[in-house]
């Protein structure tokens, strides 16, 4: 928990405080009263400080702050409103997270298991689920009751009030009759006894400790069921909803790594898993806090293979591009790909988009070309672009592309406004401004920008977020203010994979800087010592159709969903939106919209007005290379160094571990416990880690180790 912002502060402006919450990665937006106080509303919610900064500079500091829910937020929260549900959900699920002026909020963490409607569930109680909010603390007539809350550190939400799901389901079962009624009598015998506030929890701790020592799941089913049933009451009214949602949610839990629970399990039922283990046979030899019981521990990590792109992604002209110059460069057809795909964008201008509710997508990219090493052919790759855009735009290509990025003043400044005054009475012109609002920054040493973003005072970094996210830019620097206003700003960018994790600062990644990005990995394709030349012909019937496609594209239109995608989105979209853990989850972080945006040019190039599922099969081939090329460059870190230079001390150590205080002296005692604590606590939260307490005779030792 961090410390708590109530009512005790009331110097402070209210809106204030959603500077911590979007830092603790809640989506945030002000309210006057209940209703939204921006535009978008519920659409414009954000986890970047800088965004909540510049609401505030507007005159919001005293608005509401509101949280959105559902799985922007990975947020559940239930609103019990009336003296009946408040104590019924006490009793049930402990003190609120929120105490309000007629009840309390219960936070939960969004299973991601299916859509969760935000509506009434009955009298006195409401859900606040995908498309809903919450005005939080400190607006009035809201405290939190112990600060704001750890988003991990949530409890799912109870499987009562998630998506209904078939009473049994058709999973196989395999294991004798009798063992799994002799289960079943084992944990009923013991669940009856649970405080009521506590058995949702104890659920979930017996589906990880059933699943991860390899009961089927059918059997694991058949195994709960009947212990709910056996205890009787609510319980046995309950088991045909909560069993089988308890028993998914896991299986998603164990398929992606996150722990489950299990060393919870001993604490709320002494003697259970003992009595389990002599029921199944399961070997002795077990130690709590493991993820995987009995499971060895690899001595080596896995390697993350080369990302491969599929052909999916080759449609059409983007494709038909990359594969006719493929032969006539060293440069990976990726590259290509992707600098057409973000040349075109950028080309086009402020006009074709897509729409998620009020929030418009322009087609803007940022792209980061990643080479293993410095010969990974990336800068080879705009040569080719480049030749196509001069023969359709050349005043573009010669006046609207350029490199140097270096301060938010100086990206302004390129596309800034023009700038009126007065002089001898006189309005008068004072800067022309730039009115071509188009800029592709061209990159070669993308490490120089990253390593200049890292100066203190420097304010590149909000403004290449601000450019993906809107055309209005502006500093807000005394002496020198400028401002754009319809700006259309891409970026392309080279790095090697080593100084891309070099100079990517923890705050470049948390804030938002890294996920505005496509990383992709790109190699030297081949050798060709005497270059390439693409016959003139091919190069003609491009420019040709090239030409046609921005010629559609820049008359300005709404890029929707065709009947042949629609499906296929609402399928994906849940997956694309589901946070994920780690360093890697933050730099995947806007997966949605990037597909959108990729699917949307790839349907502008087709010079279609409707997104079609061959155009989302391309952008999901693309999407899925890029998420791949972040799991090769990022891997397993966290994104907390202390927490990294853990884990790898960790496995080093191997079978021995670590004891707490050979990790602190790994940092020759130059950090703190807290921040020690802090980074073990995040490993643990990603299943990375487990400890044990050692007899020693004395004092037990706490001995760390990876799994």
């Amino acid at each position: 928990m961090s410390a708590s912002r109530n009512g005790s502060a009331a110097a402070e402006p209210t809106f204030w405080a959603a500077v911590d919450l979007a830092k603790a990665a809640y989506v945030v937006f002000p309210t006057k009263g209940k209703e939204p106080s921006v535009e978008g509303g519920f659409y414009a919610g954000t986890t970047d400080p800088s965004q909540v900064a510049e609401w505030i500079a507007e005159g919001r500091e005293n608005h509401d702050v509101a949280l959105a829910t559902g799985i922007p937020s990975g947020l559940v929260v239930l609103d019990a409103d009336t003296p009946e549900t408040f104590a019924e959900m006490q009793r049930e699920y402990g003190e609120p997270t929120v105490l309000t002026r007629r009840g309390g909020h219960w936070y939960f963490r969004h299973p991601r298991n299916g859509k969760v409607i935000s509506n009434s569930v009955r009298d006195g109680l409401d859900r606040k689920g995908d498309g809903g909010y919450v005005v939080a603390p400190p607006s009035k007539g809201r405290t939190w009751t112990d600060g704001i809350p750890d988003r991990a550190g949530l409890p799912i939400l109870p499987c009562a009030f998630w998506p209904k799901k078939a009473e049994k389901s058709d999973e196989p079962r395999s294991m004798p009759e009798d063992r799994k009624d002799a289960a079943a009598e084992a944990i009923a015998g013991r669940v009856s006894r649970i405080p009521q506030g506590k058995r949702h929890a104890h659920l979930m701790h017996l589906c990880g400790v059933l699943l991860a020592r390899g009961v089927p799941v059918g059997d694991a089913e058949d195994i709960l069921t009947g212990a709910w049933k056996k205890a009787g009451g609510e319980l046995a009214d309950r088991a045909g909803r909560e069993v089988p949602n308890a028993l998914a949610t896991t299986e998603q839990a164990l398929t992606e790594g996150r722990a489950t629970g299990v060393p919870s399990l001993e604490e709320i039922t002494p003697g259970l898993y003992a009595e389990l283990e002599g029921i199944f046979g399961w070997r002795t030899e077990i130690t709590f806090g493991r993820r995987k019981f009995g499971a060895p521990t690899p001595s080596e990590p896995v390697r993350v293979p080369w990302p491969e792109l599929e052909e999916a992604a080759f449609h059409s002209l983007p494709g038909d591009v990359a594969r006719t110059f493929e032969p006539h460069t060293e440069a990976d057809p990726v590259a290509v790909l992707a600098n057409l795909l973000c040349a075109f964008g950028n080309v086009i201008g402020r006009a074709a988009f897509a729409r998620v509710g009020t929030t418009e997508h322009h087609l803007k990219l940022f792209v980061g070309l990643v080479g293993e090493t410095a010969k990974g052919r990336k800068g080879e790759s705009w040569g080719p672009v480049k030749t196509l855009m001069e023969s359709v735009d050349p005043g573009w290509a010669s006046g609207r592309v350029m490199g140097g990025l270096s301060s938010g003043e100086g990206l302004i400044y390129h596309v800034r406004d023009e700038v009126r005054g007065e002089r001898k009475g006189e309005e008068v012109v004072l800067d022309p401004g730039e009115p071509d609002k188009r800029l592709l920054a061209v990159e070669g040493e993308l490490a120089s920008v990253l390593k200049v973003m890292a100066r203190e005072g420097n304010t590149l970094s909000p403004t290449i977020r601000q450019a993906w996210d809107d055309d209005r830019l502006r500093t807000l620097t005394k002496n020198n203010p400028v401002k754009a206003t319809g700006a259309h700003i891409s970026i392309i960018g080279h790095v090697t994979k080593a100084e891309l994790l070099r100079h990517l600062s923890d705050t470049e990644t948390a804030n938002g800087f890294a996920n505005r990005f496509l990383w992709l990995m790109v190699r030297r394709s081949k050798e060709l010592p005497f270059g390439g030349d693409v016959p003139h012909e091919e190069l003609k019937e491009l420019s040709q159709r090239l030409d046609s496609a921005i010629r559609f594209g820049r008359k300005p239109r709404l890029i929707r969903w065709g009947e042949s995608a629609r499906e296929a989105w609402a399928e994906v979209y849940g997956p694309l939106s589901a946070g994920k853990a780690g360093l890697f989850g933050a730099v995947v972080g806007r997966a949605e919209a990037q597909t959108l945006r990729l699917a949307t040019l790839y349907a502008v190039m087709d010079e279609s007005e409707t997104i079609e599922y061959e155009h989302l099969a391309a952008a999901l081939a693309l999407w899925s290379y890029a998420e791949e090329s972040a799991r090769y460059i990022f891997g397993d870190a966290t994104g907390n160094p202390v927490a990294d230079d853990i884990a790898e001390a960790l496995q080093a150590a191997g079978d021995e571990g670590l004891s707490r205080t050979e990790i602190r002296d790994l940092f020759g005692r130059n950090k703190n416990a807290d921040r020690i604590n802090q980074a073990l606590g995040l490993l643990q939260k990603l299943g990375r880690v487990y400890q044990v307490s050692e007899a020693t005779g004395g004092r037990p030792v706490e001995r760390w180790f990876l799994k």
